[in-house]
């Protein structure tokens, strides 16, 4: 019974032969889905180019992975091999690869995961006022899972526990240092199980989220809890929910979403439709 399990990964091995799946909604009113099966499967591949790279249970691992697909297989990756994944927004110009830099610091030597082809062309575009060695050290750690061939190989999952942590989520840093606020398997359980009784959701649900996945709710209520009530989830980014909030409004129609949140900013968007 899922109230049994003491780590995500037990989560996602429980749904692994489940009809369910995660949607991925396109600007074409289309959707791309991956069963969990799949989810789980993509993960051990990614995990052993992972290892075959250098990584190691307890690495810090600063998951830069814009696709959402390519997000979920590269966090399920980092939580099979023991890994301790880093989350910050997606950096897309000068001063947030300021940010990133001082969250590498902090940090101390972490693998730093993409799928953006031109990230290292962008690191090094950016780094103009740091030192060269910090930059040295970041590009030494680089990766680009999704670009490596793909490998034959051993792969060595990690026996995880509920005081393991599952991640750690940094903020954007608009308003001083980016801070990081450290969660571990166990307390993202009992924080899931204690939601899905006060709201009083089940099998019957249906999620639909706009939320991105380095925010805490986007990833936890959206991708954890529609996983651990073993139902459909169907992801949208934010920039297409932002671009076009009346796709997330008729989605709840047409998919008979159940489960769904905005935030004040969402609020904001639609009053201007």
């Amino acid at each position: 019974m899922q109230n049994e399990k003491r780590n995500l990964v037990q989560v996602l091995y429980s749904v692994k032969k489940s009809r369910q799946k995660i949607y991925f909604l396109n600007a074409k009113q289309e959707v791309n889905g991956i069963s969990y099966e799949e989810l789980v499967n993509e993960a051990k591949t990614c995990l052993i180019k992972y290892q075959q790279q250098g990584l190691q249970a307890k690495d810090y691992v600063l998951i830069q992975v814009r696709d959402e697909k390519k997000f979920f297989i590269t966090y399920w990756a980092c939580l099979m091999g023991g890994m301790i994944p880093v989350l910050l927004p997606f950096i897309n110009n000068k001063n947030e690869f300021y940010r990133l830099f001082n969250v590498w610091q902090q940090i101390q030597q972490a693998w730093l995961i993409t799928d953006d082809i031109k990230y290292q062309q962008k690191l090094e575009q950016y780094a103009t006022k740091i030192n060269e060695p910090i930059l040295e050290d970041i590009l030494k750690k680089l990766v680009n899972p999704f670009e490596l061939p793909k490998c034959e190989g051993e792969l060595s999952e990690y026996k995880l526990d509920e005081q393991d942590i599952a991640l750690i989520l940094y903020s954007s840093g608009s308003t001083g240092e980016p801070k990081g606020a450290i969660l571990t398997h166990g307390s993202i359980l009992a924080n899931m199980r204690s939601f899905i009784s006060a709201l009083h959701l089940g099998k019957e649900d249906v999620s639909l989220n706009w939320l991105p996945n380095t925010h805490i709710f986007g990833l936890i209520g959206f991708h954890f809890i529609p996983m651990f009530l073993d139902i459909n989830q169907y992801q949208m980014t934010t920039n297409l929910f932002t671009l076009n909030p009346q796709l997330w409004l008729s989605s709840v129609n047409k998919y008979r979403a159940t489960y769904l949140a905005t935030s004040n900013t969402g609020l904001k968007i639609f009053r201007g439709i």
